[in-house]
């Protein structure tokens, strides 16, 4: 008659003997899971803290607070732009080091309570209070296998038995402390450490491959100024093929002795002159004039292909200077608060009246751009809004529903909300492979290209965009939309209200640059190999659980197999 139930049948008297006098069933229920020797909570700490309880101020004056927001991976995010900050002496108390491990104390959503991340290296900024962290000892348990298993089923057992279910669900410090935590070999405690090291590196190159991309998209617009990365590589590329080493280039091992061969050009010629002067006569000269002239043929052929080189590291450092001419013209645009607009140029035509719109920097940014070929979005792919069913429809399980909150430029997040399958199931926009999903509400101008047909139904916030012109490729198209050329359009368009709001007129307006094909292409590779990356990152991460999940259900021998397969596949 019970079957199929999850239910735990617990003596009377256990209830007595247990030291938190709970009657709920979800406690007892997950209660035991582990079947293997246990460390508690309180075993494992060698440090343990709350986040900041001082007042957070908006200017971005001081060191930046971490919010849930940036730890949706088992790695400790960036802050976002805006964050709140806090002072100095505040932030030496509550600064985040390598190791550290980040755990949500407290919200309104019981599934983030308990959510846990590490810190991969040591930090320039602080964590809130509804935040605690955890240090472990090291000869226990590492962070990174505290972090997988407490992202492991097992470990969300633990941290749902002893949350405490209020108006907000709270994981505190106190309650870690009594949670069991599975005792793993050092062997398997390493070789999860190695997985998330290996997972971290692949994440590193993959935003390395993403910047890259966007410094391509910069340089082709005259904007260099954003992407100091590509003036450096350009003019370190200039250095190397038309000067001679440096003394510390040469002791470093950087560059070696020879010169280039332009240089060996121009020494050869001196030496034919030297040898062909009266003063110098020797009946060997010919014979090495004649070698000497061979070796200068073969010099300047080379030099030919130099010179290629050469003419296209002075076609980038021209860029470069035309783009130092745009960020002084646009640094200059952004100290001015006023703009002098008739009203032909101003309402007449946008039908804005508020004076943040006509900001000077908008303007000198578009002109940049439309130095170049470009486009409006409107004419480049079809728009379809999607629905807004209200919060009545919302339930536990069935189609995802995704909200702003739930996109960014790298993917979808995990979403607690569903709509009925039997309401939504043959709902006609869902996103299918390459639509471009885009934000108008709230946090506007987030771009994703999905990667394959998804069953998820996402807000009215989120716009569908289906490239029509054969002539933009999508993921050139998503990384210009997240790029700074789009992010001052949506913020001129979408500014001037509490809450922002993108108009799809608006949008349809908004200037694309178009690149040559073959410009676009090499930007597509470099964003599609920066997600080709970032997938493998997070199957490593998922594979450390999985491991942990394996030792306590089959034992080590298993998890450690399983591991090592796939990380030597990786």
């Amino acid at each position: 008659m019970l079957e199929g139930l999850e239910i735990t049948e617990v003596p009377f008297i256990n209830f007595f003997k247990d030291r938190e006098n709970r009657l709920e069933a979800e406690y007892w229920n997950n209660r035991n899971s582990i079947k293997i020797e246990t460390f508690s909570g309180e075993e494992i700490i060698d440090f343990v803290q709350y986040g900041t309880s001082e007042e957070l101020n908006e200017f971005q004056l001081g060191f930046p607070v971490l919010r849930l927001n940036e730890f949706n991976s088992f790695f400790i995010g960036k802050p976002e732009k805006y964050c709140n900050t806090i002072s100095k002496k505040e932030f030496e108390n509550y600064k985040l080091i390598k190791d550290d491990v980040l755990i949500c104390r407290t919200n309104g959503n019981p599934n983030l309570v308990g959510r846990s991340a590490i810190v991969q290296e040591n930090t320039n900024y602080a964590y809130a209070s509804y935040l605690f962290k955890v240090r472990p000892k090291n000869e226990l348990i590492n962070s990174a296998t505290l972090v997988a298993f407490l992202r492991c089923k097992y470990g969300r057992k633990e941290i749902d038995s002893y949350s405490m279910v209020g108006n907000q669900t709270n994981f505190s410090p106190a309650k870690f402390r009594e949670i069991s935590i599975p005792k793993l070999s050092s062997t398997l405690n390493e070789l999860i450490k190695k997985t998330f090291e290996l997972s971290a590196q692949k994440l590193k190159k993959s935003e390395s491959e993403y910047t890259e991309a966007e410094n391509i998209l910069y340089w082709e617009l005259g904007l260099s100024y954003l992407s100091k990365e590509a003036i450096d590589t350009y003019q370190y590329l200039l250095e190397m093929e038309v000067t001679p080493p440096t003394v510390e280039e040469l002791l470093s091992g950087e560059r070696d002795a020879l010169p280039d061969a332009g240089d060996k050009a121009i020494f050869i010629l001196e030496e034919i002159k030297r040898l062909n002067q009266p003063t110098n006569y020797n009946p060997n000269n010919y014979l090495q004039i004649q070698q000497l002239e061979k070796d200068l043929e073969l010099q300047l052929k080379k030099w030919d292909k130099h010179k290629d080189v050469l003419m296209d590291m002075m076609n980038r450092l021209e860029q470069h200077n035309v783009g130092v001419t745009n960020v002084n013209k646009y640094q200059q645009a952004k100290q001015q608060n006023h703009n002098t607009k008739t009203l032909k140029e101003s309402f007449l035509q946008s039908g804005r009246i508020d004076a943040e719109y006509y900001q000077p920097k908008y303007d000198e940014l578009l002109q940049i751009i439309k130095k170049i070929k470009y486009n409006k979005l409107g004419n480049l792919v079809i728009i379809k809004k999607s629905i807004e069913p209200g919060s009545d429809a919302y339930q536990n399980e069935g189609i995802p529903f995704i909200r702003v909150a739930n996109l960014s430029k790298n993917g979808l997040s995990d979403t607690d909300v569903h709509l009925s399958k039997e309401e939504f199931a043959t709902f006609p926009v869902m996103p299918k492979k390459d639509t471009i999903l885009l934000s108008k509400d709230g946090s506007v101008g987030i771009a994703y290209k999905v990667e394959q047909d998804l069953e998820v139904i996402t807000s009215g916030a989120i716009l569908h965009l289906t490239v029509t012109d054969k002539n933009i490729l999508p993921d050139y198209l998503t990384l210009v939309l997240n790029s700074t050329v789009v992010k001052l359009q949506a913020e001129r368009d979408a500014g001037g209200s509490i809450i922002q709001h993108w108009k799809p007129s608006e949008i349809e307006q908004v200037i694309i640059p178009e690149l040559d094909i073959a410009k676009q292409t090499t930007i597509s590779q470099k964003v599609q190999e920066s997600f080709a990356l970032q997938t493998q990152s997070k199957q490593l991460l998922q594979a450390a659980k999985q491991a942990v999940e394996m030792a306590i259900e089959q034992g080590e021998n298993v998890a450690l197999k399983y591991l090592k397969t796939f990380i030597n596949g990786r």
